[in-house]
């Protein structure tokens, strides 16, 4: 066979494995927050994104009028009331909360087709839904909107390090449970091979260099049937020059923890790593809750200053 034949017989098994794994990314089965019920005094508020798209959430209070604030971003799947579970201690301690729901799209056959459809992969449209948020609560009286914190879960917690790396408002950054997704999409094409390549030697020896390939072409393609770009954490989280605190189950089988501490190798700031043994995806907080809430109380008391007299 000639070298062109090769190319040719190459690049067709290339094409139809992009196609093949981007269409998986799309459709995976995930773990999913569920929304909770939120009894706490808040304000229902709405603002607008950069397209016009309308955006609700919640304000509340700390009882002592401070103006330190931490913006939530729920994970795929969950809404705003899911604060509650991992963040319901700050209010007392003296923390404004704001937690909203980013957009949601109207599904087609598995994605949008003249606009979009959100997955658990983070996006462009995404974060500039949480710039519109921090744009909005620059205009409150009642926010240091200069000194913000943010926590993230999951997904959510991607677009906090992404948002971070773009905005000098944010001061501190917490996430649970976020990954890098090229890495991630990895673990998923060799958790795959076995499934369309019939060859276990091929499988087994799969290079690297080719993993890292169709991991790349299969983001883009993605990209381009999700209508917006997905963001890449683990360049993202090398532009921090915000303090972040990653915390990762130890016993998490959908996100390796091992990724967890691939984006603390890659942080270039003062960070903080917490791989919480025998918990599993964003149940840190169920595990060991006091230890979980005094931590994270401690990271944006340490990073969050309080000007209210300002």
């Amino acid at each position: 066979m000639t070298l062109a034949g090769i190319g040719a017989i190459t690049g067709y098994y290339f094409l139809k494995y992009v196609r093949i794994i981007s269409d998986n990314l799309l459709n995976i089965p995930y773990p999913l927050d569920h929304p909770q019920t939120n009894a706490i005094v808040s304000q229902d508020v709405e603002f607008t994104s950069y397209d016009g798209t309308l955006l609700k959430g919640k304000f509340i209070s700390a009882p002592n009028g401070s103006k330190k604030t931490v913006i939530f971003c729920h994970e795929f799947g969950s809404d705003q009331n899911s604060w509650i579970k991992y963040l319901a201690n700050l209010p007392a301690q003296g923390f404004n909360i704001f937690t909203f729901d980013f957009r949601k799209g109207k599904e087609i056959e598995g994605f949008h087709r003249n606009g979009f459809s959100p997955k658990q992969w983070p996006t462009r449209r995404e974060l500039r839904d949480l710039f519109a948020a921090i744009e909005y609560l620059s205009k409150r009286s009642d926010v240091d909107a200069h000194h913000l914190g943010i926590f993230g879960v999951s997904k959510g917690g991607g677009l906090a390090i992404c948002a971070a790396a773009r905005s000098r408002r944010i001061k501190a950054v917490v996430t649970d449970g976020a990954c890098p997704v090229s890495e991630t999409i990895k673990d998923y094409i060799k958790k795959w091979a076995s499934i369309y390549i019939e060859s276990e030697f091929v499988v087994r020896h799969l290079p690297e260099g080719v993993v890292g390939l169709l991991s790349y072409w299969s983001i883009h393609v993605s990209s381009v049937k999700l209508h917006s770009r997905i963001l890449s954490i683990e360049n993202d989280i090398k532009k921090l020059r915000t303090p972040v605190f990653l915390i990762h189950g130890g016993a998490d089988l959908y996100i390796r923890p091992d990724h967890a501490r691939y984006l603390y190798d890659r942080t270039r700031v003062k960070s903080e790593l917490w791989i919480v043994p025998g918990a599993a995806h964003n149940d840190a907080v169920i595990s060991v809750p006091e230890e979980y809430n005094g931590r994270v109380l401690q990271f944006f008391e340490s990073h969050l200053l309080d000007r209210q007299s300002e």
